[in-house]
């Protein structure tokens, strides 16, 4: 029987649960927190478009700012609180704490699905 993507994404965390113990959030999702609201890689230059070809060509079509607003526009359609989102990564750059990362990524998980399911890749789309 052939595995669903959110299967095989299962699958993945589980393993980087197994491989790096509690600091399995970091290892897994890198930077992804940069590109959720409120992160790091929303201020400066968003127009930038020149993807190589290392990354999916769903984000090849996209600017910087565009894949933010497919970010935003998943947060809102699988109901999760973007104001949330930024206060957590507010307390993050504040506190640089793990468990604040993964009360982060606990919420985003279904967002990295989503994305994933939309085409775009682990690395260097989502996590680089």
């Amino acid at each position: 029987m052939t595995k669903s993507l959110k299967e095989i994404i299962e699958n993945e965390i589980d393993e980087s649960k197994k491989k790096y113990g509690n600091q399995w959030v970091i290892e897994f999702f890198n930077n992804f927190n940069g590109h959720l609201p409120g992160g790091y890689k929303r201020r400066g230059i968003q127009d930038f478009n020149d993807w190589d070809e290392r990354f999916s060509e769903t984000l090849r079509k996209q600017s910087l700012k565009e894949f933010h607003r497919t970010i935003d526009k998943v947060s809102e359609e699988l109901g999760i609180n973007q104001q949330e989102i930024i206060d957590i990564q507010k307390t993050l750059q504040e506190k640089n704490n793990f468990s604040v990362y993964e009360k982060l990524f606990e919420l985003c998980i279904p967002i990295y699905v989503k994305l994933r399911e939309m085409g775009y890749n682990h690395y260097p789309d989502l996590t680089s």
